[in-house]
């Protein structure tokens, strides 16, 4: 028996996969990149956006052409909103929230139990030798008002220290890399006294040679105590990924987002005054809700003021079921949002060839990813990317090198090899 397994959305969906995976390994199913040669097909969904929606619902076209080759059953499951269940009953077999996923082989047939309580507890099939999502919490309590995760995930859930720990432990001690740390509002973890500064170092005192990276960081769980530890730390990396969505007090009180612009520059500038050679990324939205051009101009602001490396830009789309959705009206043209994208992407091309051109003939240590035809592709101790032009076929991915940029542009560096 066969399954076929489609993600839609972020770094915490790929981490759910892997225990998608893990299970349906452990019920004797084999995973075939081929819908069409699939008994079972699995869909991991985002809700987030309306568009990931959309392209779920245009899957039932190859459901029901693969049903005419063999039977198939359809399973849902991630990120469902009890408003997109309704209407996605009509194609498929079952689903399920993720956190139930330990009842997936009663719905398969199948008379094992997984007899673990929470789903996070399942050790997952890593599609990775090297590099490892490692799950901390689930859902969130944030109430953004343009976001569905807390409807759709549910309320924040943290696992205990100790299986996190151990799970890392585990991982460095098979000859893991790299340990990516995953949760909605990471730095709000906490359980049985342990809080996420502490637990970062617990897991940065593991021996061995490792990078530790997490996502996504919230302003307002920012601490003194975290930044000390980064500061101190042997093995988490300087990268820090921290949305700031608006460069607008208005707009992010709009967004139910709980700080103000001060208070998150505040933590940049502790941050690049602990760790200068920090790398700094960023989420925000353009033409949220009733965006004046002055309150879009003081988010061009921001991003000229902080020089960000990375900024993924949104145009807003109402979300149903959001808070935003219900109480505002959409009032910014698609082509206005698109002007205000452009605008801020060309402040970052600006931004990010300055920061990138700093590290020319520097040497850099770089874990490499994926191998190409003459070159390798690799990523920064401070997540930049990097293509290394080689001569000679090595085997070097899965591992850390050191080499020296060559050249550099706003969306990636260009290296050699040091020897």
């Amino acid at each position: 028996m066969k399954y076929h397994i489609i993600i839609f959305g972020c770094q915490m969906n790929y981490a759910d996969a892997e225990r998608v995976d893990s299970v349906m390994n452990s019920l004797g199913y084999v995973k075939t990149g081929k819908m069409e040669d699939a008994n079972v097909v699995i869909i991991v969904a985002c809700s987030v956006r309306q568009h990931a929606i959309e392209k779920i619902y245009g899957l039932n076209r190859k459901f029901e052409a693969t049903r005419k080759i063999h039977p198939l059953k359809t399973i849902l499951t991630g990120c469902v909103l009890e408003s997109d269940k309704k209407k996605m009953l009509k194609f498929f077999d079952y689903i399920f929230p993720i956190n139930e996923l330990q009842k997936l082989p009663k719905f398969l047939g199948k008379r094992k139990p997984i007899d673990i309580k929470e789903y996070l507890s399942i050790t997952p099939a890593h599609n990775s030798q090297f590099q490892a999502y490692v799950p901390i919490s689930n859902g969130c309590n944030q109430f953004c008002s343009y976001c569905v995760v807390p409807y759709a995930r549910g309320r924040e859930v943290c696992r205990d220290p100790k299986e996190i720990i151990e799970e890392c432990k585990c991982l460095i001690e098979k000859g893991y890399k790299e340990i990516i740390l995953l949760g909605q509002t990471i730095n709000s973890y906490a359980h049985k006294g342990v809080n996420f500064s502490e637990l970062l170092r617990r897991i940065d005192n593991i021996s061995g040679d490792f990078w530790i990276r997490f996502l996504s960081s919230h302003p307002n769980f920012f601490t003194p105590k975290l930044i000390e530890v980064w500061k101190n730390s042997k093995h988490i990396t300087p990268y820090l990924h921290l949305a700031v969505q608006s460069g607008d007090n208005t707009i992010l009180k709009k967004m139910n987002r709980k700080y103000t612009v001060g208070k998150y520059l505040s933590i940049i500038a502790k941050m690049k005054k602990a760790i200068p050679d920090i790398t700094i990324s960023t989420d925000i939205i353009v033409g949220y809700c009733g965006e004046t051009k002055k309150q879009f101009e003081n988010t061009a602001r921001l991003m000229k003021k902080v020089k960000f490396d990375m900024v993924y830009i949104a145009k807003y789309s109402p979300r149903k079921g959001t808070i935003a959705e219900k109480m505002y009206k959409d009032t910014i043209s698609w082509e206005e949002k698109k002007k205000r994208h452009e605008t801020l992407n060309a402040i970052l091309a600006k931004t990010a060839l300055e920061n990138n051109k700093k590290m020319i003939n520097k040497p850099v240590r770089v874990f490499v990813e994926t191998v190409g035809d003459g070159f390798f592709m690799a990523k920064t101790y401070n997540f930049k990317n990097v293509k290394i032009i080689v001569k000679a076929n090595r085997d070097l991915v899965g591992k850390f090198i050191v080499v020296k940029i060559i050249k550099a542009s706003s969306w990636g560096l260009t290296a050699r090899l040091m020897n």
